[in-house]
């Protein structure tokens, strides 16, 4: 396991714990000093206050940057807006950049909680629209409502303005919705997803998303951990290009790698060789950096630590 996205955690010293019990890993909390802004938006309930948090596998990532986003809107996350996390990853020798959302959305089924849910999506979506148009970006964590209908009945999924643009998104977990799973113990809706942007959409190794039946393994599950369950998916590298030409100093590929929305109408690849593999815009953000564009052996973990509010 690579990278844990992990919510409600509310003891800072059994987080920092839980990181030191496992030999190689780093991790970050919402309240801590390198997440910006962090403990302005965390530290509510006299320190109380559920929060987002992230495990990473040393070897694999650094910590560039974290930071609360949106904060200003804080009302419509519940208190809880989301922490951006820039990370560099260092897979097989090959660097790249990555940045994680670790968002933990409104609960409850009431129609106010669809509407700030609904509220929350739209910002993100149009946060991401703007700040991160050719990103490698992962949003990750407890939506707290499915991507196909709501769990707020007659409206519609607040994330299905993602689902619709599929030009620019993905949500590898909506297959487990399309199978009927659920990532509660309770209840039956799917309602802990990872969601992409396209430019690593290629990068998802297809049906390897999968809800991680815990309680089959612990039995005191639902009383001592959570009543969620882990959210798992995997993500690998895909091939640049082979043939050894720069597609770096071709004009046609550099203007269309400016803005990753504009390669639904790139030029195709001509005398390449051997062709690239999976999603072109995998190559995106190489373009001048020499990087290969992709997470190996990446899996990304969804969960909760206690009861919900």
């Amino acid at each position: 396991m690579d990278l844990w996205s992990v919510q409600e955690v509310v003891d800072p010293a059994h987080f920092a714990a839980l990181v030191a019990s496992l030999p190689g890993y780093g991790g970050l909390l919402a309240t801590d000093p390198v997440v910006t802004d962090g403990a302005r938006y965390y530290s509510d309930f006299d320190g109380q206050e559920q929060k987002v948090g992230l495990i990473y596998k040393a070897s694999v990532a650094t910590v560039r940057s974290a930071r609360v986003i949106l904060g200003a809107q804080e009302r419509e996350f519940a208190g809880r807006p989301p922490v951006e996390v820039e990370l560099f990853v260092t897979v097989d020798g090959r660097q790249f950049e990555l940045i994680l959302i670790l968002v933990h959305a409104k609960a409850g089924s009431g129609q106010p909680d669809w509407e700030q849910r609904n509220a929350a999506a739209a910002l993100l979506k149009d946060y991401l629209d703007r700040t991160n148009p050719a990103g490698q970006v992962m949003v990750v964590g407890d939506f707290n409502d499915d991507v196909d209908v709501s769990i707020t009945p007659p409206n519609p999924s607040p994330y299905k303005r993602f689902v619709d643009d599929s030009t620019a998104y993905f949500v590898p977990t909506k297959a487990l919705t399309d199978a009927g799973k659920s990532s509660t113990v309770d209840f039956t809706e799917m309602i802990d997803h990872h969601l992409v942007t396209d430019e690593l959409k290629g990068a998802y190794l297809p049906n390897s998303a999968e809800v991680f039946p815990a309680d089959q393994y612990l039995a005191s599950y639902r009383r001592t951990t959570s009543d969620h369950y882990p959210v798992l998916a995997r993500y690998l590298p895909g091939q640049a290009y082979s043939s050894g030409r720069s597609l770096a100093n071709d004009p046609a590929w550099r203007q269309a790698a400016s803005n990753s929305r504009a390669w639904k109408q790139r030029p195709q690849p001509v005398a390449l060789g051997q062709s690239v593999s999976g999603n072109i815009s995998m190559i995106v953000d190489m373009f001048g950096k020499g990087w290969s564009i992709a997470i190996e052996n990446a899996e990304v973990l969804a969960t909760e630590n206690v009861p919900e509010r």
